[in-house]
């Protein structure tokens, strides 16, 4: 009869240990890190309320009642806008124009009703800006090097997000 030797037993046991550590290390290696989503840019609709976040905290709020959908935004420095038409985002900057684009109504500029309004929000230093005239809006867009919107119709957007489920402007 044969006996293992403790130093054949030391050897089994290391090797044993060796492919352990490895296997760990393996697993660690392939796991790829999940980031939990953010809620803000989750959650887009209600019992009574439809919304699509820009960029955190800004968001657009309606409650469609009657076929009638008007897209609100509350501002943090100003006091916000309402009967949002079009809007844009690029890199930090969001861009959005509310009121009567041919189609009646108005809306809220630096605490006037307007027929129309031009708001440019710079996320990256807290600055929000609007302009009861597109001349001026462009005249500051330029000023400030921001890059030109393109200008999307909100309803479009709606239907888009809703069919694609993503924000355009959002990388996922």
């Amino acid at each position: 009869m044969r006996t293992v030797s403790s130093m054949e037993k030391r050897k089994v046991t290391i090797v044993i240990m060796y492919a352990f550590i490895a296997t760990i290390l393996l697993g660690c290696m392939n796991k790829i890190e999940k980031q939990n989503p953010d809620s803000f840019y989750e959650n887009i609709s209600g019992y009574d309320w439809m919304r699509i976040p820009l960029i955190k905290p800004y968001e657009l709020r309606t409650s469609p009642q009657d076929s009638i959908s008007r897209w609100d935004m509350a501002f943090v420095n100003l006091l916000g806008t309402y009967n949002v038409k079009k809007l844009d985002i690029k890199d930090s900057i969001i861009y959005i124009l509310s009121g009567n684009i041919g189609d009646g109504g108005n809306t809220f500029v630096n605490r006037t009703i307007a027929p129309t309004g031009w708001f440019i929000i710079d996320t990256k230093v807290n600055k929000e800006k609007g302009f009861v005239n597109e001349k001026d809006f462009n005249d500051y867009v330029i000023n400030h090097s921001y890059p030109k919107p393109s200008w999307m119709c909100i309803d479009s957007l709606v239907n888009s997000i809703i069919k694609k489920n993503k924000l355009p402007w959002r990388q996922y």
